[in-house]
């Protein structure tokens, strides 16, 4: 089955995946079809286990696929259980969605943040199939502003601004834009 890039621990566990007794489930790398499900599994597992108890989901990924975003995205917030999310090392692209998901939003202080436009290939096809794909990017790239903006402090113009110049953040900005509600770990 090959390495997976997810991970759960429960608060029954203690093992070297228990964080301070809470029940996490880790996404790292990619989001592809495969991860969604193994995220999705690990998510809906411990929320059948105690419905009431929340969950921590930490995060660090470079992106993937926005669809596959989405869906966790929509079961994140969906959930009844609280899911709040941890932004550690990146959080790009699609992760950004994932992320901004969360109940309650925390981030540690060195977590790069990127937005930026919808990349894809098109179909090797015809003209016409082309402009088709293009179109249907950019429709993506306003359905995923849209989303991002009703979770953040900035408007969904702001967030295409960003997306459209392919932009780089870090914790303090992410705190000033209402990305995350608090940036934890950090030294005093």
């Amino acid at each position: 089955m090959g390495e997976s890039n997810c991970a759960e621990a429960t608060s029954d566990k203690q093992d070297d995946t228990t964080v301070r007794g809470i029940r996490a489930v880790w996404l790292s790398g990619g989001i592809t079809t495969g991860l969604t499900e193994e995220v999705l599994k690990a998510l809906w597992d411990l929320i059948e286990a105690d419905k009431e108890k929340p969950i921590a989901l930490f995060i660090n990924s470079d992106g993937g696929t926005v669809v596959e975003a989405t869906a966790l995205y929509d079961f994140i917030l969906a959930s009844e259980t609280p899911i709040d999310t941890y932004a550690l090392g990146e959080i790009k692209s699609a992760a950004v969605l994932v992320f901004v998901a969360g109940r309650r939003r925390y981030t540690y202080p060195n977590t790069l943040f990127m937005l930026h436009k919808a990349i894809g290939s098109p179909p090797e096809r015809n003209f016409p199939e082309v402009l088709r794909y293009a179109e249907e990017m950019s429709k993506w790239d306003g359905r995923y502003a849209g989303l991002v903006a009703q979770r953040i402090k900035l408007d969904s113009t702001a967030i295409r601004a960003a997306m459209e110049a392919t932009t780089f953040f870090g914790a303090e900005e992410a705190l000033e834009w209402g990305v995350c509600d608090e940036i934890v770990g950090k030294n005093e």
